[in-house]
This record gives structure tokens, C-alpha cells and sequence, in this order.
């Protein structure tokens, strides 16, 4: 892990939008580090205790729900933002079951970044 900060974990499978998001939230006091696909995500909470993780909902190897009833398997603690560029996202059932509200979602692009690290700070307590 990156820095000394919360630990967050950023799995996007665009170059730019995890560099983005690391670079912001490493400068806000977060430690991140970045996958580019579920299982590098599910690979580094095996290896790793995140607080929290932004996940776009669009994977090549899988899709951000199954990635975070997944990793909610391996720590049902993290804070799982979605992050998702479709504008008619709806959270599945199973999602509203495990506690993920509309607080935990995101639409690209965010145009003001802080709202990452406040909802953050305040989904984790």
C-alpha cells in the first residue's frame, strides 16, 4: 500500500480515471492503491486491509456488483463506493441488503472530487 493514510482500494479498468483517483486521494491523506479488473481488486484484499473501495461498475472480467458481493464476502467491513458512468444505474437488491444506499454512488464524471473523500470519511466513521 501506498502512503500512510486510510487505505482505499481503486478498481477501474481506465488507465486515467484510477491514476486520477489515486493521485486525488493520496493528496487528500488517503493510502490507495489501484486494480484494473475484479480479480487484481479481489487479488489485493486478500493481500490488504482496505477501508474502503471505489468500483466502476464496468470490469472486463466482471461486472462492479458481483465485484463488491464478492469482496463484501472477503470483508464485510469495506466501504464499497460505486462509481459508474451509466447514468440509469440502479443498485441491486442484493447491494441495498448489504447496507449500499445512493450515499455510496458516483456518476462519472465527478466534477467535484472532495465528495470522494468526505463521503469516505464519513461512510467509514
Amino acid at each position: 500500500m501506498t502512503g500512510n493514510g486510510i487505505p482505499v482500494l481503486i478498481v477501474d479498468d481506465e488507465d486515467m480515471v484510477r491514476s486520477i483517483l489515486q493521485d486525488f486521494l493520496e493528496d487528500e491523506g488517503f493510502s490507495a492503491d489501484i486494480a484494473s479488473n475484479g480479480n487484481e481488486g479481489l487479488e489485493l484484499l486478500d493481500a490488504n486491509k482496505y477501508r474502503a473501495a471505489i468500483i466502476d461498475m464496468t470490469l472486463p472480467d466482471m461486472n462492479g456488483n458481483t465485484f463488491i458481493e464478492k469482496a463484501l464476502a472477503k470483508c464485510p467491513t469495506l466501504c464499497c463506493c460505486i462509481h459508474t458512468g451509466s447514468a440509469d444505474y440502479v443498485i441491486p437488491d442484493n447491494l441495498l441488503e448489504k447496507g449500499i444506499t445512493t450515499e455510496h454512488v458516483f456518476f462519472k464524471p465527478v466534477q467535484d472530487m472532495t465528495v470522494f473523500s468526505a463521503t469516505i470519511k464519513k461512510l467509514i466513521g
